[in-house]
């Protein structure tokens, strides 16, 4: 998969700590791994990532980087990988329904919601943290994803993406604790308006991890 805008306002949005130990959840091609390690070089970060095909490749793209000795990939599914607990998990997890699958079966394996439900993935997230670690995730602004998070985990700190502004956001950012304060994510543009131009807040947000003049 190519770099999306999830996994871009993610990497660079993400409340992470300094230090201490990483688990990205579905890694793909390791875009997260990456961006986590660039912010936060001495964290130690396990990419697990179901597909075999895609964590070979995301071992290479790993251990091509100035963080090399940053990394473990680990071909597993969430439901199999018991090296926890975590101090931070970050995720841009699988959130299409049935009827936004696309064709390939990897793919399929990779975004549906139907191969890892909302319930089933925040109960992953739960046993995987630490007592006071974060959890920083990206879903679409839907009651389901919600109600499993409230039923587990708090909502530490948020944004709530929309295209453009005074839109209903379509996306949230979240960074989840077990235990504290629940707050509401605040609302952030993605573009300035219909033309395509991107918002000053992302430009600002991502800078860092495009060439200068990359992005209008």
């Amino acid at each position: 998969m190519k770099v999306g805008t999830d996994s871009m306002i993610l990497g660079a949005w993400a409340p992470l700590p300094s230090s201490g130990r990483l688990l990205d959840i579905g890694a793909g091609t390791g875009v997260l791994s990456l961006m986590a390690a660039q912010r936060f070089p001495a964290l130690m970060i396990d990419s697990l990532e179901i597909d075999r095909t895609a964590a070979r490749q995301c071992s290479d793209n790993l251990h091509q980087s100035p963080w090399s000795d940053s990394f473990t990939v680990i071909p597993s599914s969430v439901q199999a990988w018991h090296g926890g607990p975590y101090d931070a998990i970050i995720s841009n997890p699988p959130y299409f329904g049935g009827q936004h699958q696309s064709s390939g079966f990897t793919r399929n394996q990779a975004r549906s919601g139907n191969h890892l439900g909302p319930e089933s993935f925040i109960q992953q997230i739960e046993r995987l943290l630490t007592a006071s670690g974060t959890a920083c995730i990206v879903i679409p602004n839907d009651e389901r994803w919600l109600a499993a998070i409230r039923s587990r985990l708090i909502i530490h700190a948020g944004i709530a993406v929309s295209d453009v502004e005074d839109k209903t956001p379509k996306r949230l950012y979240l960074a989840l604790k077990k235990s504290g304060k629940s707050v509401t994510p605040e609302p952030f543009p993605l573009k300035e308006d219909v033309n395509g131009r991107y918002s000053p807040w992302y430009k600002a947000l991502t800078a860092e991890f495009h060439f200068p003049g990359a992005i209008r």
